[in-house]
């Protein structure tokens, strides 16, 4: 599982997770920045596997 956690003032993200997980966030950042060139608007669902299927 991936956490993901901001400071008091949203200023500042913290993303925790194992070396795997977060790779797969490298790769589905890239996917959206991809889109995003391509279409000038891009986003993406992150759920857990509990909810369905992940990217």
């Amino acid at each position: 599982m991936l956490t993901v956690e901001k400071d008091k003032d949203a200023e500042q993200v913290y993303i925790h997770g194992s070396p795997e997980q977060l790779r797969w966030l490298a790769r589905r950042l890239d996917a959206i920045a991809i889109q995003a060139e391509k279409s000038g608007n891009a986003h993406d669902h992150f759920m857990t596997e509990d909810w369905g299927e992940m990217n």
